[in-house]
């Protein structure tokens, strides 16, 4: 393969790692997303019943809470799907790089070293 078409090559393996790390990222935003979310609705749910008088009953405190919950746990399960899409992005990748015969030696060890670059 000529020394164009392996830099070509380079350049689309190093795009997709960005690409791939961009997801993991995100993933782990939406995690942290979820994390806020669960203590804004617990927060601003505990506020709303002081402000309405409403008397701390188990009731209102355990629907409050699993309302936090369902909430937090749905968008928290959104992000490790979607970083899990960045982790298998990436382990495509390791593999494409590793068995493609149209990279050299330095090719793939430069390539591989983008894997744990953030």
């Amino acid at each position: 393969m000529s020394e164009h078409n392996s830099s070509i090559l380079t350049r689309r393996y190093g795009d997709a790692y960005t690409q791939a790390h961009a997801l993991v990222t995100v993933g782990k935003l939406v995690k942290a997303v979820a994390w806020c979310t669960f203590a804004v609705i617990l927060f601003v749910g505990s506020y709303v019943k002081y402000l309405a008088g409403f008397d701390t009953s188990l009731i209102a405190t355990g629907i409050l809470i699993l309302l936090a919950f369902l909430v937090g746990i749905f968008i928290y399960v959104i992000g490790i799907l979607i970083a899990a899409q960045g982790q298998t992005a990436l382990a495509v990748l390791d593999v494409a790089i590793n068995s493609s015969r149209h990279l050299t030696d330095d090719d793939v060890g430069r390539l591989l070293s983008r894997r744990f670059c953030l």
